[in-house]
């Protein structure tokens, strides 16, 4: 009976008089009803079902995914309907425990996993290299086929696998005293039920059998709290999470706009005063509005005064501290009239200004600078600014900005000079890989050359758009691709190609690809033993294009079988104008693939390169058809069939039968009689038909096939005569 594509697997269902098959090709599963012998359901499973086992005590047939996928598909065999997979490493076989019901899935990865349908927990445990396959046994357990040591294991019932993937976490992991917090535990693996228990929680909290405990803290503190999980087996883990129960919440202050190590002094209403020379002061507090006073010890500097609020969770304050101190001047020149510019501060501090000069205010100390402007094409070297109790003017010249221009020569020898010439600018060289210049926004062409031998010249262009360039330049000579195509092997197999001082490169695939510069090069090639490539070895030229080396395959004997049309016919034969017929050649020897061409085919039949032709013919004949058959080894042969055309389907007439019974006795005078009698009455009515047709008028309409149409047409003496007079048509 027809299943899915590429039936792999089956698994008998005794009690349902069911068979289960996996179809690997077509990525489901066929139910077939032994009873009725025909596919009752098709389940989709996903890609590549494999080796099928049915686990009768929870009723679920297993459906590994193979070829190297990662995951098995549970069928309810009462439904014919998939449940929740569960994952694998490269699955390859599959089975169940008969007592327990487990499933036990073999994996290339070295190991067995063990998946409990029952909770759900899934773990594994090494055992050999390879496992292949996997047959339970009567009394629980199960032997395993290692394919990579060759061995047979014998295992006993799916053991009591340790807890893994334990997990234990708090949230939050800071909550106010009297807010709500989370404890949640969990874990894969073990056997039969968890049991979770919980040790070192909060005033206010209490421990549960349960995956998860939900409490509010009602007391300040630290508290580090633990998860007890075990098993029916005895394995068991303990995991720790600390919670913080606070009286406020965390405050994060920063600030931005001192000089680097720059102590300030952070004083909060009803939570005293805190210093730091950092960029942050962090401290706890309850809900409620707060004000502050910030102020930095140089007394160069102003305070930052203001206030914020903690509503629920944590709160973040940044303070800006106004520039102060002594103004610094920067006096810009060169820049087109209007342009906008400015200068950027290593204290984040920013001057910027549309005139020729930026000022602001900052203390003693040492501060970098990087100047910029609205258009990207200028720009100022950066620098450094001291204040040292006084005002400073710092001057600033802008120019057109250039960039790096990086140029890379590959394909040259160690140490050769070459050479990059770029209009309007000095020509410049190297005998490095690496020629480096600067140049301003603009389109450019360029020219780069070296003495080498054989190194070619290179023209080309390039932009410059406010980034550095790197060109890479190629001075070896033009190379260009040579495939070698084979012909004559089955699909898929192993084949090689050597190009003697480059490279052997092998494949599956009709072609192997090289890329080669100008030059002669020897080459061989061959394949899979018991064949014989031709040619073996060669040489191939490049001369400015590229190559196609065909290797033609035959058996190691050296023979290329004859080829032959073993059959050529059309179906059905005869046929009725516009109705369908297909020609169909079959052929043997040759090498494959073979091409086929037709000829003489009938109106409305149009020729392919295909051993199966299908068409409707278009109007009624006699036709004889030829096909010409050709291999990649040169070979050609030709045949021919008949095709009939007919106009209307034939008349299927009932013949008038024989009266039965003894035949009569005549004797020499009543035959006589009889057949001068018979003559005589052709006779007449021969001469009656002749003359009522003549007088009859020309028919109309078409007609019955097979029949000759008359025309009559007028005589000289005004009489109709017979357009047939030699009497063609009887």
């Amino acid at each position: 009976m027809s299943v899915g594509t590429f039936p792999l697997a089956l698994v008998d269902l005794p009690s349902a008089h069911e068979v289960f098959v996996a179809n690997q090709g077509s990525a489901n599963v066929s139910v077939i009803n032994a009873t009725s012998d025909s596919v009752t359901a098709t389940v989709a499973v996903g890609a590549d079902p494999g080796a099928l086992a049915y686990d009768a005590v929870v009723g679920l047939v297993l459906v590994p995914h193979i070829g190297f996928r990662t995951n098995v598909t549970p069928i309810n065999a009462s439904s014919d309907t998939t449940l929740p997979g569960f994952p694998a490493a490269l699955p390859t076989g599959v089975t169940a425990d008969t007592r327990t019901g487990s499933v036990v899935v073999a994996n290339l990865t070295s190991n067995v996993s063990v998946w409990d349908p029952s909770t759900g927990n899934l773990s594994s445990f090494p055992l050999g290299y390879h496992i292949y396959s996997l047959m339970a046994l009567p009394g629980g357990g199960f032997l395993a086929g290692d394919g990579g040591n060759g061995a047979l294991y014998l295992v006993g019932a799916p053991q009591a696998l340790p807890l893994d993937n334990a997990t234990f976490r708090a949230q939050p992991f800071l909550v106010e005293n009297g807010s709500a917090a989370q404890w949640a535990a969990n874990a894969s693996a073990g056997t039969g039920p968890l049991t979770f228990r919980y040790a070192g929680l909060p005033p206010g909290c209490a421990s549960a059998n349960a995956t998860s405990v939900s409490c509010s803290p009602t007391r300040v503190g630290t508290y580090p709290t633990y998860a007890n999980i075990s098993d029916t087996a005895g394995s068991s883990a303990r995991l720790e999470a600390v919670v913080w129960t606070s009286a406020g919440y965390p405050v994060w202050v920063n600030e931005t706009g001192l000089p680097a190590g720059t102590e300030w002094w952070l004083n909060l209403s009803g939570q005293g005063s805190r210093s730091t020379a950092g960029v942050s002061i962090n401290l706890v507090a309850p809900n409620g509005t707060y004000a502050f006073v910030a102020t930095p010890a140089d007394a160069h500097l102003r305070a930052v005064a203001g206030s914020f609020s903690v509503l629920g969770g944590k709160a973040a304050l940044l303070l800006a501290f106004p520039s102060a101190g002594y103004t610094v001047t920067f006096d810009a020149t060169g820049l087109p009239y209007g342009i906008a510019w400015g200068v950027g501060l290593s204290t984040g501090a920013v001057a910027r200004s549309v005139t020729s000069t930026a000022s602001l205010d900052l203390p003693n100390g040492t501060f970098g600078y990087v100047p910029w402007s609205v258009d990207p094409t200028w720009g100022a070297a950066a620098g450094l600014v001291y204040v040292a109790g006084a005002a400073v003017v710092v001057s600033l010249t802008f120019a057109p900005v250039e960039y790096p221009v990086r140029v890379t020569a590959q394909g040259l020898p160690t140490g050769t000079g070459w050479y990059v010439t770029i209009p309007g600018h000095p020509t410049s060289s190297s005998t490095s890989a690496v020629i480096a210049v600067n140049l301003t926004n603009a389109s450019y062409t360029f020219s780069a050359s070296s003495a080498a031998t054989g190194a070619r010249t290179i023209n080309g262009t390039f932009v410059v758009d406010g980034a550095p360039v790197d060109l890479t330049l190629s001075f070896a000579a033009a190379a260009y691709s040579v495939t070698f195509q084979e012909r004559g092997l089955v699909a898929a197999a192993p084949w090689w190609a050597n190009v003697t001082g480059v490279a052997n490169l092998s494949s599956t695939a009709v072609t192997i690809g090289f890329t080669l510069v100008n030059g002669t090069y020897a080459f061989s090639a061959g394949g899979p033993a018991g064949t014989m490539a031709a040619p073996s070895t060669g040489h191939l030229t490049i001369a400015g294009a590229a190559v196609i080396e065909a290797v033609n395959f035959t058996s190691a004997s050296g023979t290329v079988p004859a080829l032959v049309v073993v059959g050529f016919a059309a179906t059905p034969d005869p046929v009725v104008a516009t109705e369908a017929t297909n020609f169909t050649v079959t052929v043997s020897g040759g090498v494959t693939p073979y091409s086929f061409s037709y000829t003489d085919l009938p109106g409305g039949c149009v020729g392919a390169n295909a051993p199966r032709l299908d068409c409707r013919p278009s109007g009624p004949g006699a036709f004889d058809v030829f096909v010409t058959v050709r291999d990649p080894a040169g070979q050609v042969t030709t045949a021919n069939t008949s095709l009939t055309v007919l106009n209307q389907t034939p008349c299927a007439c009932e013949s008038i039968a024989t009266p039965q019974g003894p035949a009569p006795t005549w004797g020499t005078w009543e035959v006589a009689l009889l057949l001068v009698g018979g003559v005589a009455l052709g006779l007449v009515i021969a001469v009656v038909a002749l003359r009522r047709r003549r007088r009859q008028p020309p028919p109309t309409g078409s007609h019955p096939q097979g029949e000759h149409e008359e025309t009559p047409w007028p005589d000289g003496a005004g009489e109709l005569v017979d357009a047939d007079p030699g009497g063609a048509s009887g």
